[in-house]
């Protein structure tokens, strides 16, 4: 059959009669390709660039995050993200109602980071997200693995007040492994979030943005997750970083935590410091809890870390496993008589000595000073 009768039987009656197309043109072709490259630049032009800044500090009391420095921050950014492990739709509108002074000023109670957010968002009229792991399934997993880890770290303690040091540090090292991959699952959630809402941003209609063409993020989180701003500008974002008190100091636990998210060696050393680091963060904060004048209840955690972490530099791995040997010497009140007086033996020259902390740091030496009772004497 010929062609044009072939096509005349496939056309249905009633229909109209079929057209057929001339083939495009090579210049045709072109033309529909500029047509489409000016669409598609057009599209990126009209996405708002965005400048990532990331604010580190501790997170447990009010004044670790500097909060004058912080409020500033807030005032020159235009979009703020914060942290929040388990969030949900009502967390998200409570801080944008608490933004938008829909909600009253609060008024902390416990002085802790929170509170002390929630004051310094309080009517700055900027859309706030939280970027971290939802509620639900993947939550619930990294609870069950925090749990893991915290009760490998309690047996780990067990063990050395036991004189069981190998084990001990056995314990320790599985203790940091989960916590290790728990903090890798977050952070990898972490940066998914951050991008998608990021995405969100480059196209947002919201009226306190959409004449921008560039927009200002201020994302405040702990110190301990700096990995997260090095990981993003690695992918291409516009990434810069401001620590709170212009470095961040972390407590020998999450020194080592650090190292093994990050794949470096971690010696057996490291692990005795960690149960040591306990020991003395348990009973700095018990003294500064039960001391109304202590000055430590005010004032940046990094002090206690800093203090912490300078009393444990004057252990050497045989000191940390002789205290372990005469803790296991003992049994219920006599472990702590023994811990007291070995702590005494070696911190008494500590506590009082000279020139054991630089100048700029006299501040730390007089807090050291009044806290020289921090074990009792036997």
């Amino acid at each position: 059959m010929p062609k044009d009768e072939e096509k005349k039987s496939e056309q249905k009656e009633g229909e109209p009669p079929m057209v057929e197309l001339a083939p495009a043109s090579q210049d045709d072709a072109g033309k529909v390709g500029e047509v489409l490259e000016e669409t598609l630049t057009s599209a990126n032009e009209k996405e708002k660039k965005i400048a990532l800044e990331f604010y580190f500090s501790s997170h447990l009391r009010a004044d670790d995050m500097d909060i004058k420095q912080l409020e500033k921050k807030i005032k020159d950014a235009d979009v703020i993200f914060v942290e929040g492990l388990g969030y949900n739709q009502n967390v998200v509108n409570h801080l944008n109602a608490l933004s938008e002074a829909k909600k009253p000023k609060p008024s902390p109670k416990d002085q802790n980071h929170w509170e002390a957010l929630e004051v310094a968002i309080w009517d700055a009229n900027k859309p706030i997200f939280i970027a971290d792991v939802p509620a639900g399934e993947e939550e619930d997993k990294l609870l069950a693995m925090e749990k893991e880890h915290e009760d490998l770290g309690g047996q780990a303690m067990k063990s050395f007040y036991n004189g069981n040091y190998a084990e001990a540090i056995d314990l320790v090292r599985q203790s940091l492994a989960v916590k290790a991959k728990w903090n890798q699952v977050r952070e990898k959630i972490i940066r998914e979030e951050i991008e998608q809402k990021v995405e969100v941003l480059k196209v947002s209609e919201d009226p306190r943005l959409k004449d921008k063409e560039a927009i200002k993020v201020l994302i405040t989180y702990g110190s301990f997750h700096q990995n997260l701003a090095r990981d993003l500008r690695r992918e291409g974002h516009n990434v810069r970083t401001t620590n709170a008190y212009g470095v961040s100091i972390f407590p020998i636990q999450q020194q080592v935590e650090r190292l093994g998210s990050i794949g470096k060696p971690v010696e057996d050393f490291d692990y005795a410091r960690v149960l040591l680091d306990n020991i003395f963060r348990d009973r700095i904060f018990h003294s500064i809890d039960n001391n109304s004048d202590n000055q430590l209840k005010e004032g940046s955690t990094d002090k206690i870390y800093l203090m912490a972490n300078k009393l444990i530099e004057e252990f050497s791995e045989p000191d940390i496993k002789e205290l372990c040997r005469l803790l296991g010497e003992q049994e219920g009140v006599n472990k702590t008589t023994a811990l007291n007086k070995f702590m005494n033996t070696k911190l008494d020259k500590y506590f009082h000595g000279a020139g054991w902390i630089p100048d700029q740091q006299e501040e730390m030496k007089r807090i050291l000073g009044n806290l020289s009772n921090l074990w009792e004497k036997n």
